[in-house]
């Protein structure tokens, strides 16, 4: 009986050490990568543990998929599909990696086009009420993409993540774990003669949520009293590719209070 009660214990230390060995590899040396994400990208999730750290979840500005992609470049990118089903034959999904970034250009764009809105209608002048309502919509528009639009794209897709690190090494972009699905977008199962089956990828980065550690853990909580103490998050990604919460700080949306 105590030998039993040996070998568990011992079974136990190893699945928890197991975990840590992994994580202390993963922080040996410098990261692979780092990149700095606000409140927009990543939200403030519902996890905690007993030493009252909280998660973050991955927010996107659009679903992270591409569509409309041929055999010939799913097998560019090492993805198969090797069934004749809408799911490949894949309900549960392959691993793969996925490269993130921010859509800085496109955001800021989006940004610029409701501000020159706003400043096309000035002053308004007493009793326009026409020309108050459109300048609050406006106004509106403005505060909700520079609060929470999301700025998240994924931007590549594929099976080996040092090549997709080398082809992406700019500092503006992060190499993620990711379960993929893949799923034909034309139908019927045995394909027609002459028809170009074309196939979506769906991808969620791995983990889906990012501890924070206890001692940042005010910092994405305890944000929006003013409506001006937001958040930035660095993530860094280490040698095993595995990504983790590396600086929380507070930050004030620029421009705030130009109305």
């Amino acid at each position: 009986m105590r030998r039993g009660w040996m070998v568990l214990c011992a079974l136990v230390l190893v699945a928890s050490g197991v975990p840590l060995v992994q994580v202390a590899r993963d922080r040996a040396g410098a990261p692979r990568g780092t990149l700095v994400l606000s409140n927009r990208e990543l939200s403030v999730g519902w996890g905690h543990d007993e030493n009252s750290g909280v998660t973050v979840n991955w927010s996107w500005a659009f679903p992270a998929n591409f569509d409309s992609l041929t055999r010939p470049q799913l097998d560019s990118l090492g993805i198969r599909c090797p069934g004749t089903g809408y799911d490949c034959d894949s309900r549960h999904g392959t691993r793969g990696w996925i490269v993130v970034g921010l859509d800085t250009l496109g955001w800021q764009r989006s940004v610029d086009s409701v501000r020159h809105v706003i400043d096309s209608i000035g002053t308004v002048a007493a009793g326009d009420t026409a020309a108050k309502r459109l300048r609050a919509d406006a106004v509106a528009r403005w505060k909700q993409l520079l609060t929470y639009t999301s700025r998240l794209r994924m931007v590549a897709v594929g099976q080996d993540p040092a090549a997709l690190a080398a082809a992406w090494d700019d500092g503006k972009h992060l190499v993620l774990s990711a379960r993929l699905w893949v799923y034909r977008q034309t139908y019927p199962r045995q394909d027609r003669p002459g028809e170009v089956p074309l196939f979506s990828v769906n991808a969620t980065p791995l983990p889906g949520e990012l501890y924070v550690p206890v001692q940042w853990a005010e910092g994405v909580t305890d944000t929006l009293g003013t409506r001006e103490e937001l958040y930035a998050v660095t993530v860094a990604v280490g040698r095993r590719w595995l990504p983790r919460v590396v600086e929380v700080r507070k930050v004030t949306v620029p421009g705030w209070g130009r109305e």
